[in-house]
């Protein structure tokens, strides 16, 4: 774009300057009103009116926003149409600094925006997840679960690949870095409807796998729906789902660190998670389940577990397959992408090879 173009296009834009787009880029990057204006070389008072929509952003301004956040003007005048205070379903530590959820919402709700924007313009097909209440399973969270595992055609034993199982069933998995690690996982939906389970891409894979369960339990029992208890319902379902209580309760005798350590490539959760679900289906007791809590801590392992290398790590491929979509049968280039997402490379990137840093489709 030229010198002349680009003024041009800022002149056409200012008007159009989206409040929210601008809140979003700044809680996305960690930054206070202070830290922003500080860099765009204004007053805290200028950011925050034009944020309020009381004072209409200059060219000057909305140029500097593009340079700060290195991002195209198309995002900061976007109108996505959909709400951007994100409903769903979160796997936290309580302890979670305001800053850090608000950068970590502002990543997740920015990656929602450009995963419904190139789910609304391809002709892929998604299976409609399945959706059970709670209370229309005498068994609960457990029985939903085997349910869900046979509706699925998943065979007995450990669930080889939960990523695909997840995708194949109709949900889009996306590994984020959230900047911190005191969230898990999110699920949220779509504007088309479509569950996003959001996985933070820090931790090791056992532990992205009883995530996703756990998110996966959401997705099928919650959305649409608030009710208490909601967070130990879905740890039950993932237990049970990842690791079926008539396969496993009869290993769980006697239970040591070194058994736990076997189980775990076996199933190919943490042991921390086994040791939990040992004790949610009756097979370990309050006392030894302390017992064994208590040795987990001493070895270490509360931080980082045996075997963490030999769990290997599962890739979602819903992303590449509709970015494939886009640049064989639509002929898009990753300009194309980018203008469609009002996004920069990276981060078109970042949904396209997950977990690659260089950007290809094939």
């Amino acid at each position: 774009m030229t010198t002349s173009n680009h003024a041009n296009e800022i002149s056409r834009l200012r008007d159009r300057l989206n409040p929210q787009m601008c809140i979003l880029a700044r809680d996305f990057a960690g930054m206070t009103q202070t830290d922003l204006a500080e860099r765009l070389n204004v007053s805290q008072g200028t950011v925050s009116k034009i944020e309020e929509g009381i004072t209409p952003a200059s060219d000057a301004f909305i140029s500097d926003l593009s340079r700060v956040f290195e991002r195209p003007l198309g995002f900061f005048t976007q109108n996505p149409g959909l709400s951007l205070t994100l409903e769903g379903h979160f796997r936290k530590k309580s302890a979670l600094p305001k800053k850090q959820l608000k950068m970590a919402d502002a990543r997740m709700n920015i990656s929602r925006l450009q995963i419904n924007r190139l789910v609304e313009n391809c002709s892929i097909e998604f299976q409609e997840v399945p959706k059970c209440d709670p209370d229309e399973y005498p068994g609960g969270p457990k029985e939903i679960a085997a349910a869900v595992r046979q509706f699925l055609n998943i065979p007995h034993g450990p669930i080889a690949n939960l990523v695909e199982v997840v995708e194949t069933a109709g949900c889009i998995v996306r590994f984020l870095d959230f900047g911190t690690l005191l969230i898990d996982g999110f699920a949220v939906l779509s504007g088309t409807n479509i569950p996003i389970i959001f996985i933070n891409k820090a931790f090791s894979p056992d532990r992205r796998r009883l995530t996703l369960a756990h998110e996966f339990g959401h997705v099928i029992m919650h959305r649409g729906r608030l009710r208490p208890n909601m967070d130990d319902e879905a740890f039950e379902f993932a237990g049970e789902f990842m690791m079926p209580a008539k396969e496993i309760k009869s290993t769980l005798y006697p239970l040591n660190l070194e058994k736990l350590a076997r189980l775990k490539l076996r199933w190919k959760v943490s042991m921390a998670a086994i040791l939990q679900h040992g004790k949610r289906i009756g097979a370990v007791n309050e006392r030894y389940y302390r017992y064994i809590r208590t040795e987990l801590s001493k070895n270490g392992f509360s931080k980082t577990e045996p075997y963490e290398d030999m769990v290997e790590l599962e890739k979602p491929t819903s992303l590449t397959r509709i970015l494939r979509f886009y640049k064989n049968d639509l002929g898009y280039t990753i300009d194309d992408v980018a203008n469609l997402l009002n996004a920069n490379h990276h981060e078109v990137s970042s949904l396209a090879r997950p977990n690659h840093d260089r950007f290809t489709i094939v």
